[in-house]
């Protein structure tokens, strides 16, 4: 990877450049932690698969088996992140 920052990002909870770097949502912070570690997970996995292919939700699935769980989460309450 490249540079790891955490940014006042609003339309998203995270993303890779195709430099491999990585950005964070800061308001992640405020969320749980299986949350957070979740959009960590996700957008490493994009530095193996830069896309979002069944390859690429493997890799998220073998680090992670419960992050459906988290997408949950945020879908239903990542409003409260502001």
């Amino acid at each position: 990877y490249g540079h790891v920052r955490f940014k006042r990002i609003s339309s998203r909870y995270g993303s890779c450049s195709n430099k491999g770097n990585i950005n964070i949502a800061f308001r992640l912070l405020f969320a749980p932690k299986e949350v957070f570690r979740y959009v960590c997970v996700h957008e490493l996995a994009h530095l193996k698969e830069f896309n979002h292919s069944k390859r690429f939700w493997n890799i998220v699935r073998e680090a992670m088996p419960n992050y459906k769980d988290s997408e949950k989460w945020l879908k239903d309450n990542g409003f409260l992140l502001g």
